[in-house]
């Protein structure tokens, strides 16, 4: 009994150490506003009582001070998360995870813990999990019946070629036929790599120049060679580039079948690339109709944050992910309960068959 009671009364002390802290902090709030907005009124009103600045300088130093406010509170909310809650903000901000979404999620699991004395990390990592997977869009395996032209298009150096070569091994392996297009006559090699990878799988390639020649070999892979599936690697460009976004949407206009939904067109991200780029990369290619994205090089980077953060700003499902340069496999097409799992544990093993 009188352990229950001392228990009790521990209870309502942290109680009410807690509404104080709380009250602190408003009345803080309020002293710090009072504060600034003081030092303001005493830095741009002139000797003669007369406003030194224009309203709308008073107005933007007013935000600054709000946006101030707000900073130093979130330091304060900070400091005062439990432990596992600290620890896991921490984690995914080394995995690169956007500030700003790792402090929603932790907030969202300090409040669906509310009241529990005690978090466990395995509760934590669970709650964290459900939250990247409800945030994650992904696309399933292809059903490769379904898709005749499949095109990849995308920035440079992101890995077009061996992507779209690991896809037509995939395919091969079905006992369906392809045949390769390259439209990179720029990048050195380009054409010379592809058609290595061709010649594994007893594939034709063919390099057209030209939009006109892209038309002609795809009308030679449907009614000469008859290939079930016809893949397109296009040129890499430059996204900052508006004529560059030009010319792939007349590669893909030109390469579009009559029924629409037998073509594929995927934008290949690198996952080592900055959240920045990769937001400007996907505003930019939003003039082009896309199916859906694939993220490479995940076996070059200790941090994958940035397949989360992509979610941020798309609703583009995640077809595939890529984690090497062997053709014959490095390919899955990802659940969401493998990606959140590799997000919390980059040890975690990647699987997941890309052809249903």
């Amino acid at each position: 009994k009188v352990k229950a009671e001392e228990k009790k009364s521990k209870t309502e002390d942290k109680t009410k150490n807690k509404k104080n802290n709380n009250q602190h902090e408003a009345l803080n709030t309020d002293e710090r506003k009072a504060t600034l907005l003081k030092m303001l009124a005493n830095s741009e009103v002139a000797p003669n009582g007369t406003t030194s600045v224009s309203d709308q300088k008073i107005e933007e130093l007013m935000n600054t001070v709000d946006m101030l406010i707000k900073k130093l509170n979130t330091e304060e909310k900070k400091k005062s998360l439990p432990l596992p809650l600290e620890k896991m903000e921490s984690y995914l901000k080394e995995q690169e995870v956007d500030d700003r979404t790792a402090r929603i999620y932790v907030e969202k699991v300090e409040e669906e813990f509310k009241g529990v004395p005690n978090i466990e990390d395995n509760e934590v990592n669970e709650s964290i999990r459900s939250l990247i997977e409800n945030q994650i869009n992904v696309m399933g395996p292809m059903k490769s019946e379904e898709k005749k032209i499949i095109c990849v298009v995308g920035p440079t150096g992101v890995g077009k070629t061996t992507t779209l070569a690991k896809i037509g091994w995939e395919i091969i392996s079905q006992n369906r036929t392809v045949g390769f297009i390259t439209t990179d006559t720029f990048r050195s090699g380009a054409k010379e790599q592809l058609e290595q990878y061709a010649q594994k799988m007893d594939a034709e390639t063919i390099v057209a120049k030209s939009a006109k020649e892209l038309k002609e070999a795809i009308q030679y892979f449907q009614n000469v060679n008859k290939v079930d599936h016809i893949l397109i690697d296009t040129v890499g460009r430059n996204p900052l580039v508006e004529e560059s976004i030009e010319s792939v949407k007349e590669y893909l206009e030109i390469a579009k079948p009559q029924n629409e939904e037998e073509m594929l067109t995927c934008l290949v991200l690198s996952s080592t690339s900055k959240v920045r780029d990769l937001k400007e990369t996907l505003s930019r290619f939003e003039q082009v109709k896309i199916d859906s994205m694939i993220f490479t090089k995940l076996d070059e980077t200790y941090n994958i944050g940035s397949v989360l953060n992509v979610f941020n700003f798309t609703d583009l499902p995640l077809l595939y992910v890529t984690d090497g340069q062997d053709i014959t496999k490095n390919i899955y097409a990802p659940t969401k309960r493998m990606l959140s799992e590799k997000i919390l544990n980059k040890d975690t093993a990647l699987e997941g068959k890309i052809i249903a």
